[in-house]
C-alpha cells in the first residue's frame, strides 16, 4: 500500500466525527504513515498516533465528561487553565513527548507574536496540543518562549501542507466547512463572526488543495454542519455517526487511493 497521510481539521465540537472516520478506517486495515492535525484534529491525531484504536477513542470521550474538566475561570482572553483537561488527555495517551508515539505526528498553530503558522513535531506533545486549540474567544492563547500561540485553523484549516512531501497521498478530513446562512430571518454577532470565519477558511483551504493532484486525495466532509463549536456532550455521540457515514460513503474512493 501506498504510504498515506491522515488529515485531521480543526472544528471544536464538530472534531468527534474525527472519531468515526478513524473507526471505519480501522475496518478498512488502513495503514496510515503520518498524521497531520489542526486544533481538535491534533487532540484526536494524538489519541490515535499514540496506538489507540477507533473504538477506544470513542469509549474515551463517551465516558469522560470532556467539559467537566474545563476550568471555566476566565481572564481577560478565555479560558487560561487546561491542567485538569491536560492531564485527563495525558493519562489516555500515556506518552508526552512526539517521539514516542507509534505514527509521526504533526500539529500546527498560528504564532501570533510572529503572524506566521508553526508546526509541532517533536518535544511536549500537551503544549502542542494546548496551542493548537487555543480559538480565540474562548481559550486564552498559549504561551511558550515567550511567543503567543493561537488555533492552528486561523491559518490552515485542513493542513495537509505541513506534511512532509515524500507522503503524496492524504485522506483528508474537514469536520467544518462553510454553510450557508440562506435565508435566515435574524442573524446575531456569533453568526456574523461564525460565518466570517468560516468564509476565509474555506478560502484558504479551497486554494491551498488546488496545488495537490486530485487523484492523491479523498477528501471527507461529514455532515456536521447543524452542530456549533461548543456542542453539547448528548451529541458527541451523532456527532461520531456521521463521521462514520461519510467515510463508509466515500469507502471505495478511500480503497482507489490506497491501492
Amino acid at each position: 500500500m501506498k504510504k498515506t497521510a491522515l488529515v485531521l481539521s480543526g472544528g471544536g465540537a464538530r472534531g468527534m466525527a474525527h472519531i468515526g472516520v478513524l473507526k471505519v478506517l480501522d475496518k478498512l486495515n488502513v495503514n496510515v504513515s503520518v498524521i497531520a492535525g489542526c486544533s481538535v484534529g491534533g487532540v484526536i491525531g494524538a489519541f490515535y498516533a499514540s496506538g489507540k484504536t477507533g473504538e477506544e477513542i470513542e469509549d474515551f470521550i463517551l465516558s469522560n465528561k470532556i467539559y467537566k474538566n474545563f476550568d471555566f475561570s476566565l481572564n481577560t482572553l478565555g479560558i487560561k487553565n487546561l491542567n485538569k483537561l491536560e492531564k485527563l488527555f495525558l493519562e489516555f495517551i500515556g506518552k508526552d513527548n512526539f517521539a514516542d508515539l507509534k505514527i509521526p505526528l504533526y500539529i500546527n498553530a498560528t504564532n501570533i507574536s510572529s503572524g506566521s503558522e508553526v508546526v509541532f513535531d517533536r518535544g511536549n506533545l500537551m503544549k502542542a496540543i494546548r496551542a493548537s486549540i487555543a480559538v480565540p474567544g474562548i481559550f486564552s492563547p498559549a504561551k511558550i518562549n515567550n511567543q503567543y500561540y493561537i488555533d492552528g485553523g486561523v491559518l490552515n484549516q485542513v493542513p495537509f501542507s505541513i506534511i512532509p512531501k515524500n507522503i503524496k497521498h492524504y485522506v483528508m478530513v474537514n469536520v467544518s466547512p462553510y454553510k450557508s446562512l440562506g435565508k435566515k430571518q435574524r442573524i446575531n454577532l456569533l453568526d456574523v463572526l461564525g460565518a466570517s470565519i468560516k468564509i476565509m477558511q474555506q478560502e484558504i483551504t479551497t486554494e491551498k488543495i488546488k496545488s495537490v493532484p486530485k487523484d492523491s486525495y479523498v477528501l471527507l466532509t461529514p455532515n456536521t454542519s447543524p452542530y456549533g463549536l461548543l456542542e453539547t456532550e448528548k451529541k458527541f455521540k451523532e456527532i461520531i455517526k456521521f463521521g462514520e457515514l461519510e467515510a463508509k460513503r466515500k469507502k471505495s474512493e478511500i480503497l482507489k487511493l490506497l491501492k
